[in-house]
């Protein structure tokens, strides 16, 4: 990516994840499970993978450094090396060997007996089980030689994410406990004082009970895992939030005898709509649409992102012939799955829903109930709304081969001046800001001048936010798992980095996080 912002189209690997945080979904989760978008054919073959639980396919290093690193074996997916992992282990092989090459923001190799990297066990290679599981921080994989099925008794920890390696290596577990004692294993190539496996222990096999040190203060980078709020927040934080309300903005009527279906997405004034009309090849400037429900709508001003205009006939506020006429725009990946219901009215609004006027949600947000904003009050975190309507054009993939020709489609938004100050105050205590949704950060970053000051703000924003931006008014971004080469995961990534958000993701898919509106969340804090 170069540092101008002006990047190519996002590469994504078909993996998945989050930076901090996973907020529980939604109580209504359950309702749309059956609808959620498998994101890999391959995942519908795989085995299952060991519970967490599972002593059988648990790997206990103690290590010299005191503590130890609890490590879950994957014989669903490297079954042979597993396999070998336990004859080893068993043997007392790893007892006293080193960690002899060890990577600074990579990776720490040991389980070689001539501690230089090219021995090996007095057992046959192992073959290659190259396999789905990614390179991210604390996934465990065997070392080879040149040839792909050269694999014995050598293995590495990741220290920080390597996705390239992904499916050139066999991954065969991931660290669940003890990670900060694999971070204060010595470095070197050798290492001059390399950290050794005083004992390696199969968990069911009854190993005696080790007393580990308190762990050494490393700096761990990412964490990738499920953490719990407030707890991974701290006193002074804002959270802000997105106060605006979904409206039912899809129609569907006709055009003399044709059949045409309409998604408002922007508002132009108080009886027009900017709208993506289905079959808009059979409307033309002048025609009348007739969305039933007494409801009729004039076509006219087609844009060049293909949009018409629609200007609502007779005196009732738009608002109340969408409520007779319109149903709420769920996302297609739920629609084309089932109709819309009475329950989507309530279920697709956030509990700070107010002002009316988007056509999807700030889906980061229903994640959050009273209770855990009275939980947050107490730790002494507060939280302030704001309000910017979602336009669909947000969600329309990036299709131009370079972001600069991407259009975004404005929206309207608006901070007073209460929100700005208070916002401001927070990070001159400092406090971070910490927007719940991409939609707040947005509105957040349009106000913020070069100096970070947040000013009042009432007008419409397309702010494009690509890698190489920087954030001059957030701190830190609530959000949910994105659809690849949206714009959305373009923001995240300019906010977090490209590779740590990919590390991120393949968390995410690996440990079967749910993705997209009715899914979980992340907490990103650059």
């Amino acid at each position: 990516m170069e540092s101008s912002g002006k990047v190519g189209l996002m590469r994504f690997l078909g993996v998945v994840a989050i930076l901090g945080v996973l907020v529980a979904p939604p109580a209504f989760a359950k309702k749309v499970q059956k609808n959620t978008v498998v994101l890999t054919t391959e995942t519908a073959t795989r085995a299952a993978p060991p519970a967490i639980t599972d002593t059988t396919n648990q790997w206990l290093l103690d290590l010299s450094d005191g503590g130890r690193v609890t490590i879950l074996l994957r014989p669903d997916a490297a079954p042979l090396m597993v396999e070998r992992i336990k004859t080893l282990t068993r043997q007392h092989f790893y007892d006293g060997l080193t960690f002899h090459r060890v990577i600074d923001g990579f990776m720490a190799q040991g389980g070689d007996p001539k501690g230089d990297g090219t021995g090996g066990s007095t057992l046959p290679d192992v073959k290659a089980e190259f396999n789905y599981l990614p390179h991210v921080r604390g996934a465990v994989a065997a070392a080879r030689a040149q040839a792909d099925d050269s694999a014995n008794s050598q293995f590495y920890i990741v220290l920080q994410p390597k996705l390239a390696l992904d499916h050139k290596y066999t991954v065969f577990g991931r660290v669940l406990d003890g990670m900060p004692y694999v971070d204060a294993i010595e470095r070197g190539e050798p290492p001059a004082n390399p950290t050794r496996i005083l004992h390696a222990y199969i968990a069911s096999d009854n190993p005696p009970a080790y007393q580990a040190a308190p762990p050494p203060a490393v700096n761990a980078g990412a964490v990738l895992g499920p953490v719990t709020l407030p707890g991974a927040l701290r006193a002074g934080d804002l959270l802000v939030f997105n106060d605006t309300r979904v409206i039912p903005a899809q129609l569907e009527g006709m055009r003399g005898a044709a059949r045409v279906g309409a998604t408002l997405h922007k508002r132009e004034g108080p009886r027009r709509w900017r709208a993506f009309v289905r079959n808009a090849k059979r409307v033309r400037d002048g025609d009348t649409i007739d969305f039933g429900a007494g409801v009729t709508a004039m076509a006219s001003d087609r844009g060049a992102d293909g949009s018409i205009a629609l200007d609502f006939a007779g005196d009732e506020p738009v608002e109340l012939l969408l409520e007779r006429a319109g149903r709420m725009p769920l996302p297609p990946y739920i629609a084309a799955k089932r109709p819309t219901d009475t329950r989507d009215a309530d279920d697709y609004q956030t509990m700070f829903a107010r002002r009316a006027g988007a056509v999807a949600a700030p889906t980061a947000a229903l994640h959050f109930t009273p209770a855990l904003l009275d939980a947050l009050a107490a730790a002494g975190i507060g939280h302030v709304t704001l309000t910017l309507h979602v336009g669909a054009g947000t969600f329309l993939p990036v299709k131009a081969d370079d972001t600069d020709d991407h259009v975004m489609h404005a929206e309207w938004g608006r901070i007073d001046r209460a929100t700005a100050d208070r916002l401001n105050a927070t990070r001159a205590a400092g406090g971070r800001v910490i927007s719940v949704g991409t939609t707040s950060l947005r509105l957040i970053e349009s106000a913020a001048d070069a100096d970070g000051i947040i000013h009042p703000f009432e007008g419409d924003t397309a702010i494009f936010i690509t890698p190489g931006y920087r954030f001059r008014g957030i701190d830190g971004l609530v959000t949910n798992f994105h659809l690849p080469r949206s714009t959305l995961f373009m923001l995240v990534s300019a906010l977090m980095g490209l590779d740590r958000m990919q590390a991120a993701y393949a968390h995410a898919i690996e440990t079967g996080y749910r993705f997209y509106s009715y899914g979980d969340a992340s907490l990103l804090l650059p």
